[in-house]
C-alpha cells in the first residue's frame, strides 16, 4: 500500500504492486482509542478523539483486491484483504459522493498494515524495504527523504524509520519484522514536530511474548 501526500497535505491511498501476501484474517478490535490484534499479539493506542477511517479502509482493501485479481494468476486476492488493519485521522474522512470509491482525509493520519514476509525476503530488514522506497521516490513529485532509514526500539522490538516530505506535508514510515510478519505504521503530518508526536504514539505498543 502506498500513501501519497498532496500539496495541501491531503492523504491519498493506492494499491501497491509490491504488496506482500497478507496473513489470515486477523482477530482484532477497537475499544475507544485502543487497537488490539490477537492474531499478532499486539496492542496500540492512537490519539484520543481521532476518527476511524472506515470508508478509506474499505476503499484501500477493495483497490488492492482488484489489483491482485487482475495481475495475479494464482487467485490469491483474498490474501490481501486485510493489509490495511487500521486507518485513523484527526479529522473525519471525506467521501466524494454516495457510492464513490474516492476517499480523502486531511490533517494528521495514521495507517497500520501487516503482511507476511515471503521466503525470498527473509533476509530483508525494514531498512532494506525503506531504502527501496527511498530509491523509487528519490525526489519524484518533490518528495524527498529528510531522515533515515534508522533503527529504533519500542517495547523491545526493533523498528526502522524513514521520514519524507514534499515541502507541504511530512510522511513517516516505521517498519518492524516480527515472527515472519512485517508490521508497518505510516504517519502523515503537517510539519516535522507533528510527525514526531505521531511517532511517540508507538510507545503505547505492547507485544505478547
Amino acid at each position: 500500500m502506498l500513501i501519497g501526500i498532496g500539496g495541501s497535505g491531503v492523504l491519498s491511498i493506492k494499491a501497491s504492486a509490491s504488496q506482500s501476501t497478507v496473513m489470515p484474517p486477523p482477530v482484532d478490535s477497537v475499544t475507544g482509542n485502543e487497537y488490539v490484534n490477537n492474531s499478532i499479539g499486539m496492542t496500540y493506542v492512537f490519539p484520543k478523539g481521532w476518527f476511524i477511517d472506515t470508508a478509506a479502509m474499505a476503499s484501500a482493501k477493495d483497490s488492492v483486491k482488484k489489483f491482485v485479481a487482475t495481475h495475479d494468476q494464482n487467485g490469491r486476492a483474498k490474501d490481501y484483504e486485510n493489509s490495511g488493519l487500521l486507518m485513523v485521522s484527526k479529522s473525519p474522512e471525506k467521501v466524494a459522493c454516495d457510492g464513490c470509491s474516492s476517499v480523502s482525509t486531511s490533517g494528521p493520519s495514521i495507517i497500520l498494515s501487516v503482511s507476511s514476509v515471503e521466503p525470498s525476503d527473509e533476509q530483508k530488514t525494514g531498512a532494506d524495504i525503506q531504502n527501496t522506497i527511498k530509491g523509487i521516490y528519490g525526489g519524484r513529485g518533490g518528495l524527498r527523504a529528510v531522515r533515515g532509514p534508522e533503527e529504533f526500539f519500542v517495547a523491545g522490538q526493533s523498528f526502522s524509520r524513514i521520514d519524507m516530505t514534499n515541502g507541504f506535508a511530512y510522511k513517516g514510515d516505521a517498519i518492524a519484522i516480527r515472527n515472519h510478519i512485517r508490521i508497518e505504521f505510516q504517519f502523515v503530518a503537517g510539519n516535522s514536530e507533528q510527525l514526531e508526536d505521531l511517532y511517540k504514539t508507538l510507545h503505547t505498543l505492547k507485544f505478547k511474548l
